[in-house]
């Protein structure tokens, strides 16, 4: 930052590895090496996270780790993954998928709520984005054991009904949508 303040966008695990490894023996000589972006150069923090996203998806573009990376750069700065991965590769159209998820249902796949190849389905399958999270909730609750099982599950539940509840909560009143599956 402009301030002086550092953060880490890529390198997170080496990072405690050193520190894990300086608290057993302070006597280490650890070296990591790093790419420094300034803001005072322009470069804001969420762009140098996306400069770094896209070189660990451009390296592996395997798991859900890089499909959740790659989904979020979609949600934020879609243009970015332009000439950088073939728009109709699998894992793009899943990263697609995935970052057309509403935003409640996008942070149920981060918070590891449903697996990412079970939330793909739901991006690919539902086009109303008020469903989403009530049908990922079906899927937390019913835990299919394979993905024809969650993609039949999918199937059924964006086909009945929905009840509109409204919680009052300590933001005010809140607005659910819950399936009647």
């Amino acid at each position: 930052y402009k301030d002086g303040r550092q953060f880490i966008v890529d390198g997170h695990q080496r990072l405690g590895l050193a520190k894990r490894i300086m608290a057993n023996d302070p006597g280490q000589k650890i070296a990591l090496y790093a790419r420094k972006y300034l803001e005072a150069d322009g470069m804001t923090p969420q762009a140098a996270m996306i400069k770094a996203s896209l070189i660990n998806i451009g390296n592996t573009v395997e798991g859900s780790p890089q499909m959740i990376i790659a989904a979020k750069i979609l949600r934020i700065a879609p243009d970015e993954l332009r000439g950088v991965l073939p728009p109709q590769a699998p894992f793009v159209r899943a990263a697609n998928n995935i970052a057309a998820l509403s935003d409640d249902a996008f942070m149920m796949v981060i918070n590891d709520v449903v697996p990412v190849n079970q939330a793909e389905i739901i991006g690919r399958l539902v086009d109303d984005p008020e469903k989403h999270t009530a049908i990922m909730q079906i899927l937390s609750e019913t835990s299919p054991s394979n993905l024809t099982q969650a993609e039949a599950i999918i199937r059924q539940a964006r086909e009945l009904e929905f009840r509109r509840e409204t919680q009052d909560t300590l933001f005010g009143e809140e607005f659910l949508l819950e399936s009647l599956f």
